[in-house]
């Protein structure tokens, strides 16, 4: 009976292999340097208003206001403040164009924050037991709630609350964009070398053409600024001004 089992194995792979062989040969064959089908390859291309997501990253009082946790604790946050205008011009610019805008929020408690994350920031604490008041963006704090010069956000315009680094982590912020058929994300806001790369990143490993505004991001070191820019260029996606946006958007505009 064993041996039965065996022979009846075999046949099976055999022709299980066999049938892989014939599918494999009706396929057409593939053109050596042939760019796969529908690759948005410029930036014009890419950021068609119809395909198009802005994120809004942490534009929030602990980071950007001067007596947020930050500027307290003796950071430059001028330097953050300074982008705000181009990251106001450009949110304004993506609701004339119909591009979709997203805003993404940070806010921690023990309870909803992820243990390495908390490792992190209890390193920080030396003197004394960390508390959950020390979070950057305490869940309910005024620090978690938005810099009062940025531009509101509209009734209609989805709010991301994440508790991580990246906008992608444990939130619904990837259904939402496919449920619309967002093929490319436009990540601004702050700090360049954390949150914003995060998200960028992790939107380019999910399949997003994944591009960084450059003077619509900041942070408060400037050397790390413009090394996330020129990495993120060299590897992930485009890194242009807000001007060479906004005319594509309005050829987009004109040519509809």
């Amino acid at each position: 009976m064993g041996r039965i089992t065996l022979l009846a194995t075999l046949f099976s792979l055999c022709t299980l292999s066999l049938m892989t062989v014939a599918a494999a040969a009706a396929q057409p064959a593939v053109q050596p340097n042939q760019a796969p089908k529908g690759m948005l390859k410029t930036l014009e291309e890419q950021i068609d208003p119809q395909i198009t997501a802005l994120l809004v990253i942490d534009m929030q009082n602990d980071y950007v206001a001067d007596n947020g946790k930050l500027g307290k604790a003796g950071f430059d946050v001028k330097r953050i403040q300074a982008a705000v205008p181009a990251m106001n011009n450009l949110i304004m610019e993506a609701r004339k164009a119909g591009v979709m805008v997203v805003w993404i929020r940070q806010t921690h408690t023990f309870k909803d924050s992820l243990p390495n994350y908390v490792a992190s920031n209890v390193a920080r604490v030396k003197d004394r037991p960390f508390a959950e008041t020390d979070f950057l963006v305490q869940g309910g704090s005024w620090g978690a709630e938005y810099y009062e010069k940025m531009t509101k956000r509209l009734d209609g315009e989805l709010e991301v609350i994440k508790h991580t680094y990246g906008a992608f982590t444990n939130t619904p912020l990837d259904t939402y964009l496919r449920a619309r058929g967002i093929k490319t994300i436009l990540s601004i806001g702050t700090v360049t070398n954390v949150c914003v790369q995060s998200t960028a990143m992790q939107g380019w490993f999910l399949g997003y053409y994944s591009i960084i505004p450059a003077d619509a991001v900041s942070t408060n070191d400037l050397s790390l600024h413009q090394a996330t820019l020129k990495n993120h260029s060299i590897f992930f996606g485009y890194t242009p001004k807000n001007d060479d946006i906004i005319a594509i958007w309005k050829k987009y505009a004109a040519s509809r």
